[in-house]
């Protein structure tokens, strides 16, 4: 039994290795992708709701007020803050004239307050684009114009762009390298720019949408309960037939995710249900079948006894390792050490 366990274990890290080389040959980086020259830059709307986040919009706002893109409008959305949110907004003001502030004081009954705001920055934008990010996100000065031009070189109607999450510890970047590493393994970029095919992608930090094409669509009051709403914006879209496309942003998006693990823990914990659908029973399988593969690879093979089978199993792993390095370090802040954290990282997750 545990040769058999030993060898599938062996097979599924060969899979996961052409799975993680495919995603590394279709990657485009958007610090790649220099601006084209346009005569007439279209307007985009930059929507950014912020809910308590004191310590983290200012500077974090200071990037995206300051970047180099010719027709920008920033909306800010002060969700209900109960710090100094609010204050810190309405000094910006003063300083950036292209900056909106939306003061949001109630949530009406049968929405989620994030979706709730970001309806509100759309209904007061005026961009040819709407592009919908977090307070706590920073871009770099050409990051928009990269952005904008690689959409429009590109036909897309949607742009999501993986940021750089940045953290403190050693237990959180492994964390984030094995977070990182479970994208990686769901996404294939000719799915997702195929509009025929469901495959979507959101990703909070960056989701910018042709306005023509989100005016005819559903919109955020079919999303009002939606708890993944970045996710849920993307595959709303697709199913009304736009073209996706995402672009990873080391160097060019980045933000820390989250300052502690436990914070981490907490934040997650609100999206990882839903994103099995809100089915115990999805939960119990994926864990399960992560806990079968994590022991296939660390325990089954020395418990067989057989040395081809632990040779077989050792080979795959460093593969896997070697083809995950190769990608990794073009998505996230990396250390070989959190790499090799592998065990660790799994558990947690």
């Amino acid at each position: 039994m545990f040769i058999l366990w030993a060898l599938l274990a062996g097979v599924f890290l060969l899979r996961l290795t052409c799975i993680q080389r495919r995603f590394d040959h279709n990657l485009i980086l958007l610090r790649d992708r220099p601006p084209v020259s346009l005569h007439t830059w279209p307007r985009v709307s930059l929507i950014v709701p912020a809910c308590n986040e004191e310590a983290s919009v200012e500077s974090a706002l200071e990037t995206l007020l300051g970047m180099d893109y010719p027709d920008l409008e920033v909306i800010a959305i002060n969700d209900r803050s109960t710090d100094g949110t609010g204050l810190v907004l309405e000094e910006l003001k003063i300083k950036y004239s292209h900056l909106k502030i939306v003061h949001v004081e109630v949530l009406p009954s049968g929405w989620l307050g994030k979706v709730h705001a970001l309806e509100q920055g759309v209904q007061r934008a005026s961009g040819e684009w709407l592009l919908f990010s977090d307070a706590d996100v920073h871009y770099g000065p050409q990051s928009l114009k990269k952005a904008v031009s690689h959409a429009m070189r590109a036909n897309l109607d949607f742009l999501t762009v993986t940021p750089a999450v940045h953290a403190r510890g050693f237990v959180l970047r492994a964390f984030i390298i094995q977070f990182t590493k479970v994208l990686i393994w769901s996404l294939d970029a000719n799915r997702l720019a195929d509009p025929q095919d469901r495959q979507a992608l959101g990703i909070g930090a960056f989701n910018m949408v042709k306005r023509s094409r989100f005016d005819v669509s559903r919109g955020f009051e079919w999303l009002r309960l939606e708890v993944v709403d970045d996710t849920g914006l993307a595959a709303m879209m697709k199913e009304e037939g736009a073209r996706l496309g995402f672009v990873g942003g080391l160097g060019e998006i980045e933000l820390e995710w989250y300052p502690t693990f436990w914070s981490l823990v907490r934040g997650l914990e609100k999206n990882t249900f839903s994103v099995f659908q809100f089915s115990l029973w999805a939960v119990v399988l994926n864990t399960l079948f992560v806990w079968w593969a994590f022991l296939g690879m660390f325990w089954a093979p020395w418990a067989s006894g057989k040395i081809l089978v632990q040779i077989f199993v050792v080979v795959s792993l460093c593969a896997y390792l070697w083809s995950a390095h190769r990608i990794l370090k073009k998505l996230v802040p990396f250390s070989l050490g959190a790499l090799l954290a592998a065990p660790l990282a799994q558990a947690l997750f």
